[in-house]
């Protein structure tokens, strides 16, 4: 299947738009949570650490996020495959803390991934 036989999938441009929009509100987070760690360290020094240590990991999965987003619009191969990794686990983890309601967006949009024009954009 050649990419150039399928065009970009527009539900595919919203998924990656709100991943985009999701990682920037998560570097947002990470950042006050850093600004606060800062703060909390004057007082409290292994607080602050454990504070700072969160929110390198909050910047982290934004910076992610705001790529993969990218990704998934040019259609890249490792988007496609970090996309379904990423919710699969989400998926699964959603189940086995048995809150079936959060895990209709995550099927939902591991199925959306499996589509056959989703998958021939991405070439898998």
């Amino acid at each position: 299947m050649a990419k150039k036989d399928f065009s970009r999938p527009i539900l595919l441009s919203i998924v990656a738009i709100l991943s985009i929009l999701a990682g920037i509100a998560i570097i947002i987070a990470g950042a006050l949570l850093l600004a606060g760690s800062a703060y909390i360290a004057t007082s409290d020094f292994d607080l602050g650490l454990f504070a700072g240590a969160g929110s390198a990991g909050l910047l982290i999965m934004g910076i992610l996020y705001v790529i993969v987003g990218f990704a998934l619009m040019s259609g890249k191969t490792w988007a496609w495959w970090l996309s379904v990794i990423i919710i699969g686990l989400s998926l699964v983890l959603s189940l086995y803390s048995m809150d079936f309601m959060e895990a209709v967006i995550p099927a939902l949009v591991l199925i959306y991934l499996m589509v056959p024009n989703t998958r021939g954009w991405f070439e898998v």
